[in-house]
């Protein structure tokens, strides 16, 4: 996101003043700010993201200060929170729990940050004519989350990732939560959400839906109708059809494999995730021999998997003695 920096910096600039022209200015130029988010995932340096998305975000958070109903701005800041903490601050609190770390910041952190997606999620609900709270009254209802989100929300991508990254906040949310019940109470409503978004674009993030729905069936105990051959089912179609989103082979290792104790395909699934870390740090290197790879948005899947592959990394000796 480092190109929302500079971009930012200069709508400030330039439209620093309070009258109506200027803010009209401002909102003709807010969709290049939101294409810059997507244009942000072509980056795989793991590092430079991690050091440039606060000061983008606070950036666009500005603007949004001065456009509070700038759908662009709304759904880029709802994104950045949620990858700030799920990206960052969530990898942080893997190491946290690994090492047996109680007192650690991290999961704070990630708190705070799903805290603010879900709150600028809420105002994108709103001005929409939703509100959460009334979703929630309505999660038992046969089709009823389906029909108001398609009656509200286009089927545009920013509708669609505005509406997956606040369910992803909220899952996360949850998930940091697991002991409370007044939490646990909004998982099926965050599923339905991203039902909703599945149904819409199936593949949207190179195999999201795979991911989510992979975890949804595997973390939940099957009395608490969680079904984890289903959620196998889940993570193993996602890496037949997103073979390049190593995200979901890395999601498949820690999040079923390992708390199944199935130490064979764990093992396997790990020498691949080995060898792939040695295929991005000789994507990063440039060589006389290089064939320029055309680039892509799956760089920083990529490059967010073998981070968190490098945590469990550090406690391969933990992780298997247990098996």
């Amino acid at each position: 996101m480092i190109k929302i920096k500079f971009l930012g910096l200069s709508l400030i600039l330039l439209f620093s003043g309070c009258g109506s022209f200027a803010k009209k200015g401002l909102e003709m130029s807010t969709p290049l700010i939101y294409q810059s988010s997507l244009e942000a995932e072509k980056e795989y340096d793991y590092k430079m993201m991690e050091a440039a998305l606060p000061a983008d975000l606070k950036l666009v958070e500005g603007l949004l200060n001065v456009l509070p109903e700038n759908l662009d701005l709304l759904v880029t800041v709802i994104k950045s929170y949620t990858v700030q903490a799920y990206a960052f601050d969530e990898i942080k609190f893997l190491d946290e729990k690994w090492n047996d770390i109680d007192n650690g910041t991290a999961r704070s952190n990630a708190l705070f940050n799903y805290s603010k997606a879900i709150r600028y999620g809420q105002t994108f609900l709103k001005l929409h004519d939703l509100e959460l709270a009334h979703l929630q009254k309505k999660i038992n209802a046969d089709n009823e989350i389906e029909r108001l989100l398609s009656g509200k929300f286009a089927e545009s991508d920013r509708d669609l990732e505005g509406v997956l990254f606040f369910a992803q906040a909220l899952g996360g949310m949850i998930n940091l939560n697991r002991d409370r019940m007044d939490y646990l109470s909004y998982l099926p409503l965050a599923k339905k959400m991203v039902d909703w978004v599945c149904k819409n674009k199936p593949d949207t993030n190179f195999g999201a839906c795979y991911i989510f729905n992979g975890q949804y069936e595997s973390s939940r105990p099957v009395m608490l109708g969680g079904n984890p051959a289903q959620g196998e089912q889940y993570f193993q179609e996602g890496i037949n059809k997103f073979p390049e989103n190593w995200l979901i082979l890395e999601s498949y290792l820690e999040h079923f494999l390992i708390p199944m104790e199935q130490k064979d395909k764990a093992q396997a699934v790990w020498m691949s995730l080995n060898e792939k870390q040695k295929e991005l740090g000789t994507k990063m290197i440039w060589s006389p021999s290089e064939v320029l790879p055309p680039v892509s948005r799956i760089n920083f899947f990529q490059a967010l998997a073998i981070e968190r592959f490098k945590v469990l990394k550090k406690y391969e000796k933990k992780i298997f003695s247990g098996m």
